[in-house]
């Protein structure tokens, strides 16, 4: 039986994910060099668990491939934004009850926010109720 779809990707598959965001499509080959630039050399990533982490991220349907001559180039089937949103409804389903009051209780009580990001979000805030026509 495959692998189902997972909302959350592993370190490993999302450090993948993010050269195929940032570069688009690519060869394993290109993702290993990529991932290795300027690694120290026992923090390096071997060709074979790049190719398996590509393999698995196409089970998981988060990336397709195309055989160019004796190389697979893989591509991202979900642009970031899409993981991230997908990834955030299930964590606020699974841990806040679906409740994004209780996810913003939960990110101002466990982080230390500066004044300049609480005012940041203050500002997003005022722009969303703008948006959505309610004016305090």
């Amino acid at each position: 039986m495959g692998r189902t779809k997972s909302d959350f990707l592993t370190q490993s598959e999302r450090m993948v994910m993010d050269k195929l965001w940032e570069h688009g499509p690519l060869s394993v080959r290109d993702i290993t060099e990529l991932l290795n630039k300027g690694e120290p050399k026992v923090n390096q990533h071997a060709y074979t668990t790049i190719q398996t982490m590509c393999k698995i991220l196409t089970q998981k349907e988060y990336t397709s491939y195309e055989k160019q001559s004796r190389s697979f180039i893989y591509t991202a089937l979900i642009s970031k934004h899409d993981a991230r949103k997908t990834v955030l409804k299930s964590m606020l389903q699974q841990f806040f009850g679906g409740s994004s009051l209780s996810l913003a209780q939960h990110l101002l009580d466990e982080n230390d926010i500066d004044f300049d990001d609480l005012e940041r979000i203050k500002k997003e805030l005022n722009n969303k109720k703008k948006s959505i026509g309610k004016t305090p």
